[in-house]
Order: C-alpha cells, then sequence, then structure tokens
C-alpha cells in the first residue's frame, strides 16, 4: 500500500485540535484507571479497566472503577446499598458534569473545572483479583451498573480474576498472546492493555473512532468515503493501517483519535465548521446539516434516534465485547 499523503501535516492539526479541548479520554480513559504499572494488582486494575470498557461510556467506566476500588470484597448478599448510594454522588460531584451525556459540549483546557491528576486518587486501591474472587456475582453486578452488559462483564471479571489468581499470582499474563486467551478480551483490548502496563507496541488498537476517522481521512482503502467504497470493520483498518502507518505512531493513534471523534470528528453530525484538517482536501466525509432537536416529521425523528444512538456507542472505547 501506498504511504499516507501529507501525513504529518494531518497529524499535526489533530493533535493541534485535541491540545485545545479536554476530551474524556483524557479524564477517564484506560490508562487513569489504575494507580501503577509497577505491581501485580496496578496491572490487574488496568486490565479490568479496559474489560468494563467495552461499548461503555468512558465516564461510566471510570465510576465503576472508583465504586469497586471503594467496596471490594462484598461477600453474596453483602452489599452496602447506601455507600454505594454515597460512592455514586461523590463521584458525580468530582466529574462536574464531563460526559455526562454524549450531547455535552467540549470543555475547553481553560475552563476545565476538574483536577485530572486528583481524580482517581485514592487512599486504597481495594480492586485485586483475590477481592473479586470472594466478591458474589450478583454484588459486582450491582456494583458496575450502569455499565453496559453489567451481568455479563461482571461473569467475566470473576473469570479473568480466577484465572490471574491461579495462574499468575494475581497479575496478568506478560505477553499479548495470552492476555487474549483471557475471557473477553480481543485485539483492541489486548493492544492496549500491553502498550499501558508493559510499553509493548506490537500493532494498533483501533475501536470505533479509529475505525471512522481512518475512512474518512482514506488513511485505509476502500473505506466508506470511498467511490464504491464499503464500511469497514476495526479488523479491516488495523490489518491496513500497520502497513501504511509509521511504526512511531501506532502507540498514540487511538488516544489521539479517540478524543478527536469524541469532541469533533463525531460519528453524527461532526463539527466539520471547527475542523482544521476540513477545506486541505484530505478528509472525505460529506457534510451533515444537524437538525433542531423536536422538529421534523415522525421518520426524521427516527433518524435522529438511531443518530443519538450511535453517537452513545461511539463514546465508548472499545469494541471487543462480542468476541
Amino acid at each position: 500500500m501506498a504511504p499516507i499523503p501529507d501525513l504529518e501535516d494531518t497529524w499535526e492539526k489533530i493533535e493541534t485540535m485535541r491540545a485545545e479541548y479536554v476530551c474524556p479520554v483524557d479524564v477517564f480513559g484506560a490508562h487513569m484507571l489504575s494507580d501503577t504499572t509497577e505491581t501485580p494488582d496496578g496491572r490487574f486494575r488496568f486490565a479490568i479497566g479496559l474489560l468494563l470498557s467495552a461499548r461503555n461510556l468512558d465516564r461510566v467506566t471510570a465510576a465503576a472503577m472508583y465504586k469497586l476500588n471503594h467496596m471490594l470484597p462484598v461477600p453474596p448478599d453483602g452489599l452496602d446499598k447506601e455507600r454505594l448510594k454515597k460512592l455514586e454522588a461523590e463521584f458525580e460531584e468530582k466529574t462536574k458534569g464531563l460526559q455526562k451525556s454524549t450531547k455535552a459540549e467540549a470543555m475547553l483546557k481553560k475552563n476545565f473545572p476538574i483536577d485530572i491528576d486528583n481524580l482517581m486518587k485514592l487512599d486504597a486501591w481495594r480492586l485485586t483479583a483475590k477481592n473479586v474472587v470472594d466478591s458474589g456475582l450478583d454484588e459486582l453486578g450491582r456494583i458496575i451498573h450502569p455499565v453496559g452488559f453489567c451481568r455479563r462483564k461482571a461473569e467475566y471479571m470473576k473469570n479473568v480474576a480466577q484465572i490471574c489468581l491461579d495462574n499468575y499470582g494475581g497479575d496478568i499474563p506478560k505477553d499479548l498472546a495470552g492476555i487474549l486467551k483471557l475471557p473477553g478480551f480481543g485485539p483492541k483490548m489486548g493492544h492496549l492493555l500491553v502498550q499501558i502496563v508493559y510499553g509493548q507496541v506490537e500493532g494498533i488498537a483501533v475501536d470505533t473512532h479509529v475505525c471512522r476517522i481512518a475512512q474518512r481521512l482514506r488513511w485505509v482503502e476502500k473505506g466508506m468515503c470511498e467511490p464504491n467504497g464499503k464500511m469497514l470493520n476495526p479488523d479491516d483498518v488495523a490489518k491496513q493501517l500497520v502497513e501504511t502507518l509509521p511504526k512511531d505512531k501506532w502507540r498514540d493513534i487511538n488516544h489521539l483519535l479517540v478524543g478527536f471523534g469524541q469532541t469533533v470528528c463525531k460519528a453524527s453530525f461532526p463539527e466539520c465548521n471547527r475542523c482544521l484538517i476540513a477545506g486541505t482536501g484530505h478528509c472525505y466525509h460529506k457534510s451533515e446539516t444537524k437538525p433542531e432537536t423536536g422538529t421534523g416529521k415522525p421518520r426524521n425523528r427516527e433518524r435522529r434516534a438511531k443518530a443519538s444512538k450511535r453517537e452513545a456507542e461511539d463514546q465508548g472505547g472499545a469494541t471487543d465485547e462480542d468476541e
């Protein structure tokens, strides 16, 4: 495949736009969900954070991690519901409404009200493999609610924790191949995890944002923005990007494009009017006009509802949930 035309210029423009805004992934992303990569417990927490992030708002994932780290272990029938409510209210107060809904406007850094460095600082980090194993399945599901697929993810948590406890002393596998054998982990989450905890860059983590934006910019071939093209899936995009994107950009592309996709290059009605790439000839997405809320015929309202659903799914980080 041919090199990407004017990649450095486009990349720099995206970095400039990213630098102006605080994106949900900057505050609640997987790299923020544990205290250390230097201990087995710390690495295990990063794994669980990614596991919960599939098809989920970053904010909701972070809230679940916040509650787990305060409450575990919770034996069957031992859930303190009042404490759970208190922790939920505490997290809401700390996060000041960032990503409270998919309709929320991006926050300029100069106006940002949250102390990012202290948001997830805790007196004790209680999310460990042993504490998950010692907790009831129903209780785990209630704590992580409203995480999407919370029952299934609670089961994944229990299974992953048991495997890590039995085979790795509470730690996670040491390489990508081992991580991909854990329940609920697909390539995207696996690549992110080894990048975060081990500094290993063996591929590109492609989620819904990277998948969409790479096609809009034609960093991949035969995508949705080409004549006679089609919507490519994350695996298709990942295979092409590892051939065309310089390896020194593999680690950064996910974080860069996720934030860009959350704030500017959104799935539905991207804000092309404030995009530095618009008009350069390097973006091939056709601009859309966003309709006014509450107006239009029933069919138009149905279309907007579907667009809103796509946007909600798009705000999440991972796409490995069904693998």
